[in-house]
């Protein structure tokens, strides 16, 4: 469960950084007065950046989340470590 909540967040924070790229290297030229006016409020808003709520108290951005996830693997593979030197 743990990794999954931890894939989507990866892909949340990911997915707004390839929508505003994809967007702009769409055939947008000759399209519409509209279509691009839709194009450009939705590249604003893509490239705003993207938190997520942790525990519903803290937004947690990219590299905070980042941050966190090798703080954890570090400790993860230190107690690995620290228990087969035991055994």
């Amino acid at each position: 469960m743990a990794s999954c909540i931890i894939c989507f967040c990866l892909f949340r924070f990911t997915l707004s950084r390839l929508l505003s790229a994809a967007i702009y290297n769409c055939d947008w030229i000759p399209r519409t007065r509209q279509f691009k006016s839709s194009l450009r409020l939705f590249v604003e808003r893509a490239n705003k950046p993207l938190s997520i709520t942790g525990g519903k108290m803290f937004p947690i951005s990219l590299e905070t989340f980042t941050s966190v996830m090798n703080s954890a693997y570090s400790f993860f593979t230190l107690l690995c470590h620290m228990q087969s030197r035991n055994s």
